[in-house]
C-alpha cells in the first residue's frame, strides 16, 4: 500500500484486473466498470461502483481477497467478530464458501 503522497495508489489497475476477472465469465465478455475512484478521506481503499445488486454480487465475487493472520489477537477478532485489521488492511468476513 502507499506509504506517502508520492506512492498514492491508482484505481486505473484495479479496474483493469476487475473488468479482466469479469470478462472471462460466462455472458461478461464486454463488461466494464461504472466507475473506480480511490476514497479521498482513505487512500488506501477502492472503491466501485456498481449499476444494480447482481452487479455487486458479481464483482464481490471477483474482488474477494484472502487474507493470512499472524497474531492471535487479529484472528481472534475476525472469527469473533468478522472483522480484521491487519497491515493497514481491513474488511469483513462470513462462513467459508466453496467456490469451484
Amino acid at each position: 500500500m502507499a506509504e506517502n503522497e508520492s506512492e498514492r495508489i491508482s484505481a486505473s489497475p484495479i479496474r483493469t484486473a476487475v473488468e479482466t476477472e469479469i470478462r472471462t465469465t460466462e455472458g461478461h465478455t464486454h463488461w466494464r466498470c461504472r466507475a473506480v475512484t480511490v476514497d479521498p478521506k482513505n487512500i488506501n481503499r477502492i472503491r466501485i461502483a456498481c449499476r444494480d445488486e447482481d452487479e455487486h454480487q458479481l464483482v464481490k465475487k471477483v474482488a474477494s481477497m484472502v487474507v493470512y493472520l499472524t497474531k492471535g489477537t487479529d484472528a481472534r477478532r475476525l472469527l469473533a467478530d468478522g472483522f480484521f485489521h491487519a497491515g493497514g488492511e481491513s474488511g469483513v468476513t462470513s462462513t467459508f464458501e466453496y467456490r469451484p
